[in-house]
């Protein structure tokens, strides 16, 4: 069937022709066809709307863009500051007994000055602001280990009864015996058995001589080190270096689990002294 159409232009129409009703009649040799017409009046553009259209969405998609962008300078904030206040002091029920083991070398290359600098950082600096500003549980190889014990066996049990593994990687560091097998030990929790997580912190010295040599560590050390960096310390260039507001300890913070205690807000002992809180009748 052949369906012909035929464009109708009117021209000239007054408000008093929208009142009318019009006959439309199609005529052939099969028939005649009658069909009621009504005219309607053609809704304008509203260019108004339009504008608070366009400008809505442009308002939208800047404040998205601008979202995206502080979320992204200031996500560690974001998430300490919804960690604190959303979720405080969250119950860990995965049966671990320390939020973290830390883990550094005792054993140095050169001059004293290092290893006290780093025995210092772990029995004070650490315990200071993770324990007792932050609640964290934490567990010193030199702190924690009674005399007496088996140091392979409990070494091997605080490890794997921990949350995090802090690495504290110093420059001239020699891999003593002791420092390999944690190494081990904590690398194979972390990567091989996926029980846990592992937190680089590296020693930053005052001067430009001597830097951490990529090449003094492990190859599955170096392997955290290319893809996940370093928390970089360096005592000349934190002015307060307990703060919890400083970017070193925001990035440590950011870290570590949420903690499941209240923070003590008290100061530690010594440095290198402090309680045990290694509980060996879990061993």
């Amino acid at each position: 069937m052949i369906c012909l159409t035929s464009l109708l232009r009117i021209t000239g129409v007054t408000n008093k022709d929208f009142s009318l009703k019009y006959d439309c009649v199609a005529m052939n040799h099969h028939g005649v066809i009658r069909h009621p017409v009504r005219l309607r009046r053609k809704q304008p553009i509203d260019h108004q709307s339009t504008y608070y259209i366009v400008a809505g969405c442009s308002l939208l998609l800047m404040f998205i863009n601008v979202l995206v962008i502080v979320l992204k300078v200031f996500w560690i904030e974001v998430a300490l500051f919804w960690r604190d206040i959303m979720a405080p002091y969250k119950t860990q029920n995965d049966g671990k007994l320390y939020d973290a083991y830390i883990i550094y070398p005792r054993v140095f290359r050169g001059s004293a000055s290092g290893t006290g600098s780093v025995e210092y950082f772990v029995h004070y600096t650490l315990p200071d602001v993770l324990e007792n500003k932050c609640g964290y549980k934490l567990c010193i190889y030199g702190r924690d280990l009674l005399p007496g014990q088996d140091a392979a066996t409990v070494v091997e049990s605080s490890i794997q009864n921990s949350r995090r593994q802090v690495f504290v990687l110093a420059p001239h560091m020699m891999h003593s015996k002791e420092f390999a097998y944690e190494q081990e030990i904590a690398l194979h929790s972390a990567l091989i058995q996926n029980n846990s997580k592992v937190i680089l912190i590296e020693m930053e010295p005052m001067g430009e001589a001597s830097r951490l040599q990529l090449g003094d560590l492990q190859d599955s050390l170096q392997h955290l080190v290319k893809m996940q960096g370093t928390i970089k310390w360096r005592e000349d260039h934190v002015a307060d270096k307990q703060s919890l507001s400083s970017k070193f300890w925001k990035h440590v913070r950011y870290q570590m689990p949420v903690p499941k205690r209240p923070p003590k807000m008290a100061s530690v002992a010594a440095p290198l002294s402090g309680k045990v809180c290694l509980d060996l009748k879990h061993f």
